[in-house]
Order: C-alpha cells, then structure tokens, then sequence
C-alpha cells in the first residue's frame, strides 16, 4: 500500500503537541523522559518503532549511542556520547551509564520528528539532564510580580515548557538556536502550513532575537524567506 504520509506531515502532527505534563526538570533543564516521549508518540503513530544500532567504541574507552526511529516508512538516526553529569564522556561506562543514554538518544531521535523539539530548542545541549530518579515534574508558575512602575514580564507560554529561555541568550546562543532554526527550515519543513507553523511557534523568541541580536535574525529571516520562494516556485510550476 502506498504511503501518503509525508516528514512534513508528521512534522506538523507532532510539532505542536503539549509536552509540558509529562516534561521533567532537572539541574535547571527542562527534558521529556523517554516513557512519556513514547507514549506522546504512540498516541498519534502506534506503528512507530526504533532500534540501536551497534555502539561505537573510542580509543579513550568512551562510547557512543546510535538510534534509529521510524514513522510511516521514514527514518530519522541520531547519536548520543555517553556522558557524566558535567557533560564529559565516560571512559568505560556501566551498563546502567549505557542503558539510560540509550533511553535518552531515542528521546533526541524522536524530537527530530517534531515531539519534543521546542524543548530540545531551549538548551544548547538539551540531552544533558541526568540521575532520573531525582527528577523532579515541571510545574506551571504564575509570572513573578513586579513593581507598577517597571515593564511588566511577558506573557508565559501556554504550556510553561519554554520558560523564555531565549531571554537568557549571549550572541553564541542566539546563534545556535538560529543555526538550529535554519537546519529544520531547509531539511524538514516541507509545507508552506509547516513553515508558517514553526514560525508562529517561535515567534516570541524570534521577535526577541530580532531585536537583540539582529545579525543573526537576518540569516534567520533570509532562510524563511528562500524556502517561502521554494514552495511558491513549486505552486507556480504546479499552476
């Protein structure tokens, strides 16, 4: 049978889905564990399903993850250091140290899909949350109060998964969260919906990135603006 099925279909499926009951917090970030990025998944793709490949061994005894998760006949690999708490590679790790690294690469490998991947968004190295069983649940905390005669603070988003991260952005931040952007614009957006979605999502971010740190909201913009030139060529080729 044949797939109707696009990346940018299941993109714009999961993108959008609320992560933040099931987010965890952790050393000040915010991540999806894997049981509830699985069930999110399965829940929208019951046919879904992943694999290890073979760990790749270093000659300083450490090792890496790789992962392979597949939807509705695509394929998305990503990999994953096994690491300690201060983000450096373990040299001849457990098999604990292995197993939950496994745990997290299949989260990361998810996000690429779009589950999870705003909050992938908010860190520089989001995979870097350990110790699980301390974790502790994301609560939803109402605005802090301020003065009458200061700006009031902006609105919290709608699920409090964010928490304004991008206000805590230096020049190399901004940058990588761009750069970030700019890699999902040209190798997963496949629709002008996609587009204006992952666009709207982040629009505070944005706003503030433009604002802040205009050289990189113009590379930011430029990438939108040739893929929006991408689908209208198409549409046009199409008429």
């Amino acid at each position: 049978m044949e797939n109707n099925v696009s990346l940018g279909d299941i993109w714009e499926t999961l993108y959008p889905v609320k992560c933040g009951d099931a987010a965890k917090k952790k050393n000040g970030l915010t991540y999806l564990p894997w049981n509830e990025a699985w069930r999110l998944l399965m829940n929208h793709y019951p046919t879904a399903h992943f694999e290890f490949g073979e760990i790749e061994m270093h000659s300083d005894g450490s090792q890496t993850i790789h992962c392979t998760v597949a939807i509705e006949g695509h394929a998305r690999h990503m990999w994953l250091p096994v690491m300690n708490y201060k983000n450096q590679a373990i040299a001849n790790p457990s098999a604990r140290d292995v197993s939950d690294t496994k745990m997290r690469c299949l989260v990361k490998t998810i996000a690429m899909f779009g589950l999870g991947f705003h909050i992938f968004q908010g860190q520089v190295q989001p995979e870097d949350t350990w110790d699980d069983v301390t974790e502790e649940a994301v609560e939803e905390k109402p605005p802090a109060k301020k003065p009458a005669a200061k700006k009031p603070d902006p609105e919290p988003e709608a699920d409090g998964e964010e928490e304004e991260f991008y206000l805590s952005f230096d020049t190399e931040g901004a940058d990588v969260w761009v750069d970030m952007m700019i890699s999902t614009v040209e190798g997963m957006v496949e629709t002008k919906k996609g587009l204006r979605s992952m666009w709207e999502a982040n629009k505070k971010a944005v706003d503030h990135i433009q604002a802040k740190f205009p050289e990189s909201y113009s590379r930011l913009a430029a990438a939108m603006k040739a893929k929006q030139d991408e689908f209208n060529n198409k549409d046009k080729a199409n008429d």
